[in-house]
């Protein structure tokens, strides 16, 4: 079976979660993998990708909507392919055009992995592009392709008004858990290189210190509840727009930051905290509360996180409906004030969602069988 997988941006560790998904598919399905490459970026010569599409970026507006500079280099490259599949992740650049455009040339299906891109909260800034895209030739990519895959029931919900016409398949994502042998060891070698007290216990958001993804306001909502025996840990890389903010709320005795960390050192930070937040305006799936899932860690998570419901319904999260910042300062406070033990119970039962949903192994058995079902030649 030959694939091609079309991504947007450079296919390397800075691009956190997307990059995830995109290793994650490659490596299970053994695809080739195209992605898109800013002329001049400082990763280009790092990105782990087969082949790549250069993007000429002017000011910000090109920053997500480059123009592609196609050379005759990659024209035969992609036109010698042998594929059965080519597989499209997010919309609106360019790399969803050439994947079309390459699926009508070769008569080979494609399918389309949304990735959440078609969330509302994707249409409340760069509004204009967006639905001149969708109108102009994104609703007649999504009508032809053989599957537009979500990643929940909520996420294509969520989406239905572009989805009328298309063939909707749901595939919850899948994370490969490391082995982790010293947890008590992870705990205390955190908390010695930050200075917090052995005693205390972590609150952890870890992700982009983004406005979209409420770390300040959280940081905020915590101080404001003063909790005595735990601190609050902001892991990640920083914004420029957050800078300042950042400056003000970390006081390194309730409030802690580290710069982002990936591959074990992520996991021995995840591995050393006692719960773990994420209030984010929207996430389509968010594997860092899958990933605390995974560990049995108790999640307080915003509605904006399209999982929330299974865990929710399991138990193994707080979920928080955000109209305001003191909302966050409530849902924070109910967490905070349960025992011990309920707060254990909780993790315990996230971990079984994430067992029964989100493991690696059930993402295998779901995305190859949809592989099998699209491609053009079935033997695989």
């Amino acid at each position: 079976m030959k694939i091609l997988q079309i991504s947007p941006k450079p296919f390397h560790p800075d691009r956190g979660g997307l990059y995830v998904v995109q290793k994650s598919f490659s490596n299970l399905i053994a695809a080739k993998t195209l992605d898109t490459i800013p002329i001049n970026s400082s990763v280009s010569a790092e990105s782990e990708a087969d082949y790549h599409l250069q993007q000429l970026n002017i000011f910000n507006f090109g920053a997500n909507y480059g123009i592609p500079i196609i050379t005759y280099k990659l024209l035969s490259q992609l036109w010698a392919l042998e594929l059965n599949l080519i597989t499209i992740h997010c919309l609106f650049q360019f790399h969803v055009v050439i994947g079309y455009v390459l699926s009508k040339i070769k008569k080979v299906p494609y399918i389309v992995f949304l990735h959440g891109t078609l969330d509302p909260y994707v249409f409340s800034y760069r509004a204009i592009p967006k639905y001149l895209w969708m109108y102009g030739i994104g609703q007649r990519i999504l009508q032809q392709a053989s599957a537009v895959i979500c990643t929940s029931n909520r996420e294509a919900e969520k989406a239905s008004n572009y989805l009328r016409n298309s063939n909707v398949e749901i595939c919850p994502l899948g994370i490969e858990v490391p082995d982790l042998p010293g947890i008590v060891q992870y705990k205390n070698q955190v908390r010695e290189k930050l200075g917090i007290d052995k005693s205390k216990k972590i609150l952890l958001f870890l992700g982009r210190i983004d406005p979209m993804k409420r770390p300040i306001e959280t940081a905020l909502a915590f101080k404001k509840n003063n909790p005595q025996d735990w601190v609050y840990l902001m892991v990640g890389s920083l914004s420029k727009s957050e800078k300042y903010c950042l400056e003000l709320v970390v006081d390194n005795q309730q409030v802690y930051y580290h710069h982002s960390v990936y591959g074990l050192d992520k996991w021995i930070f995840m591995a050393a905290a006692d719960a773990f937040i994420h209030l984010s305006y929207r996430e389509n799936f968010c594997y860092s509360v899958a990933e605390a899932a995974a560990l049995g860690l108790p999640l307080i998570i915003s509605d904006g996180i399209d999982i929330y419901p299974v865990l929710e319904e399991a138990g193994g999260a707080d979920v928080i409906t955000i109209n305001s910042e003191e909302d966050i300062h409530k849902g924070l406070a109910k967490f905070l004030d349960k025992s011990e033990m309920d707060q254990k119970a909780m993790g315990e039962r996230a971990k079984k969602v994430f067992q029964e949903n989100f493991c690696q192994s059930v993402f295998q058995d779901r995305l190859v069988k949809l592989i099998k079902k699209y491609a053009r030649e079935n033997h695989f």
